[in-house]
C-alpha cells in the first residue's frame, strides 16, 4: 500500500497550524494595545506587527482600540503562513471584543480561517453565562457555557496592567477568555516584571521593560510561557511564545513593513520521528518505547488504553505502548446487538460545528455508502472506503475543513479523512469519534527508504462496534488498522473540544523519541 504524496506530507499540518493559531492567539492577548496615562480609552490607537517564525518573516498582526459611544471595542486580523513542500498554507484569526469603559466584558466575535471555508464564533456575556454561536456555510450551532466574572478582555487587560505598573518584581494573574483556545471556561495568566533591558528592535536598540507570562492550558495540562517587552507607555514592541515547533516572534513596525511579504517557514521534516527499526505492516503486536527528548520540557503525558493500545507508564518522562490489531473476524461474526446504546455515548453520535452530521449532504452519502441492515462490522468498513474514494482532491493547502466544508470540496489529508469519515459514520447511526497520534511513514517517503521506520503525527477515526472503540482510517486506506497506529489523544468532535485535544498533541511535536522493542509477526 502506498499513499500519494499530498497525503503523506501532510500528515502533521492540523498540530502545525493549531501549534501556530495557539501561539498567535497567546502573542495577541500578550500585545494587547496598551496606553499610560489616565483610564480613559484612547479614541483611537493602531498598531501593526511583523510576525517572524524561526526568523523567517511569514505574517503580520493589525490590531485596533477604539471608544464607540460608551464601549471600548479591540480588533485583531492575524495572519500567518506556514510552507509544506511546494505549498504554501495560510491561517487567518480575526478578532473583536466588546467592554465598557470600566473592562467589563459585553461581547466578542471570533472568525477563523484554517481551509477554504471561515467559521464564526459569536459570544454574548448574559451575566454569569455566555452564549456562544458557530456559524459555517450551512449550519449554524448554539451552546452555552458558565462565564467567570473575573475574566478580561482586550481593554481589561490594559487596565489591569496599569494598575500594577512595571515596577521590577511585581506579579499579577489576569484571566482572559478566547474560544481559539477554550470555549468552556477562563484561562489563566500570570504575569511577572522583570526590569529595564536594552533590546534589538529590528536592528535598533530600545530600552524597554521585560514582562513574562505563563499561561496554564488546562485540557492538555500544558502551561505556555511568553516575552514581552514593553516601552514606558506600556505599548508592547516584541513578544515572544515558543509552542511544539513553533518559535514566534512579533515585532511592533510600521504598516509598510508588517505588510511586506516574507519567506515563511517549511515546518514537515523535523517533525517526523526516526525509530531504531522498520516494522511490518502486517504485524500483530508491537511494543514502542516512547521517551521525552533530553533536552525536551515538560514530562511524557498519559495516552489513552484502547481495543488496539495499552499504556504503561516507566517514569514521568517515558512509557511503553503496546499495539496490537484489532479481531475484525470476531467482529465480522459477532451477534447484532440488542442492547440500547449507552448513554455515555450517545453523545457520539450528535451533530457538532466539527462534526455535522446532520447535514443533508452527507446524510445522502451515508445513505449511499452501506445499507440500513448492514452489520456494523460490515458499515464501518463500506463508511472507510466510500470515504477513502470520495475525497479526490488529496490537497496540501487545507490546515483545518470541518465536515460541512470537506463534503463539498472533497479535500484535505488524513484530518479530512477523519472528520468527514466520524460524520458519515455518526449519520448511518455508528457512533464516531477523531484520534490524534502517530503513524508508521509508507517506505518511499522516508527519510531514508531502506532505513527503519519513520513515524508521523496523524490524525484517523474511531467507531463504536459492539462496545469496543475500534480505529479505521481513511487517509490510509485502511480499515484494519496496522500496528504502526499509536494514539497520543482522543477527539470527540464535539463542540468546544477540538482545540483542547489539538492542544495537547502541540508539546510534542518535535520533541518525542520512538524505539520499536518488540515485533510479533
Amino acid at each position: 500500500m502506498k499513499l500519494t504524496p499530498p497525503i503523506q506530507r501532510r500528515i502533521p499540518l492540523i498540530f502545525l497550524c493549531g501549534a501556530a493559531m495557539l501561539a498567535a492567539s497567546i502573542a495577541t492577548a500578550a500585545a494587547a494595545p496598551k496606553t499610560a496615562g489616565p483610564m480613559e480609552p484612547p479614541e483611537n490607537q493602531e498598531s501593526w506587527y511583523v510576525v517572524t517564525i524561526r526568523g523567517q518573516q511569514c505574517g503580520y498582526v493589525h490590531e485596533i482600540l477604539r471608544r464607540v459611544g460608551d464601549e471600548v471595542l479591540s480588533e485583531s486580523d492575524t495572519q500567518i503562513s506556514i510552507m509544506r513542500g511546494d505549498a504554501t498554507v495560510k491561517m487567518k484569526m480575526e478578532r473583536a471584543y466588546r467592554e465598557t469603559i470600566d473592562g467589563r466584558p459585553l461581547a466578542f466575535r471570533a472568525v477563523q480561517t484554517l481551509g477554504s471555508m471561515p467559521q464564526t464564533i459569536e459570544g454574548e456575556i448574559r451575566g454569569d453565562k455566555i452564549l456562544l454561536t458557530t456559524t459555517q456555510p450551512g449550519a449554524k450551532f448554539e451552546n452555552e457555557y458558565d462565564f467567570d466574572p473575573e475574566c478580561r478582555f482586550s481593554w481589561g487587560q490594559t487596565i489591569a496592567s496599569k494598575r500594577h505598573g512595571l515596577a521590577p518584581g511585581t506579579e499579577y494573574e489576569i484571566k482572559t477568555y478566547d474560544p481559539s483556545i477554550k470555549m468552556d471556561g477562563p484561562i489563566e495568566m500570570r504575569i511577572h516584571i522583570h526590569g529595564e533591558e536594552k533590546v534589538d528592535v529590528l536592528g535598533k536598540p530600545e530600552k524597554l521593560h521585560r514582562m513574562t507570562s505563563s499561561m496554564k492550558i488546562e485540557a492538555s495540562n500544558m502551561t505556555v510561557d511568553s516575552e514581552v517587552w514593553v516601552n514606558d507607555e506600556l505599548t508592547p514592541v516584541i513578544t515572544n511564545v515558543d509552542v511544539g515547533p513553533i518559535q514566534m516572534r512579533m515585532y511592533r513596525t510600521t504598516k509598510e513593513e508588517a505588510l511586506k511579504n516574507g519567506a515563511p517557514p517549511e515546518m514537515f521534516l523535523e517533525t517526523i520521528i526516526t525509530s531504531n527499526r522498520d516494522v511490518s505492516r502486517e504485524a500483530k503486536e508491537v511494543k514502542y518505547r516512547l521517551s521525552m527528548k533530553p533536552d525536551a520540557k515538560g514530562e511524557l503525558p498519559d495516552m489513552p488504553d484502547t481495543d488496539m493500545q495499552k499504556f504503561e507508564r516507566i517514569d514521568k518522562r517515558s512509557a511503553f505502548i503496546t499495539v496490537c490489531r484489532s479481531d475484525w473476524s470476531a467482529l465480522r461474526n459477532a451477534p447484532a446487538d440488542a442492547k440500547e446504546t449507552p448513554d455515555s455515548i450517545k453523545p457520539y453520535l450528535q451533530a457538532s460545528s466539527v462534526c455535522d452530521s446532520g447535514n443533508s449532504k452527507i446524510k445522502r452519502l451515508a445513505i449511499r455508502a452501506c445499507k440500513k441492515d448492514d452489520s456494523l462490522a460490515t458499515k464501518a468498513d463500506k463508511l472507510r472506503k466510500y470515504i477513502t474514494k470520495y475525497i479526490v482532491n488529496k490537497g496540501m493547502d487545507v490546515g483545518f475543513g470541518t465536515a460541512t466544508e470537506v463534503v463539498e470540496t472533497q479535500a484535505g489529508d488524513c484530518t479530512e479523512h477523519g472528520v468527514l469519515l466520524a460524520a458519515i459514520a455518526r449519520a448511518a447511526g455508528l457512533p464516531a469519534r477523531g484520534v490524534g497520534g502517530l503513524v508508521g511513514v509508507p517506505g518511499s517517503f522516508r527519510r531514508n527508504a531502506d532505513g527503519p521506520m519513520d513515524f508521523g503525527f496523524h490524525m484517523w477515526t474511531q467507531v463504536y462496534i459492539h462496545g469496543k472503540w475500534i480505529d479505521i482510517d481513511a487517509a490510509m486506506r485502511q480499515t484494519d488498522c496496522d500496528t504502526t497506529h499509536i494514539a497520543i489523544s482522543l477527539i470527540p468532535l464535539g463542540d468546544g473540544d477540538l482545540m483542547g485535544e489539538i492542544w495537547s498533541i502541540v508539546p510534542m511535536l518535535g520533541q518525542l523519541d520512538i524505539e520499536v522493542v518488540d515485533v510479533k509477526e
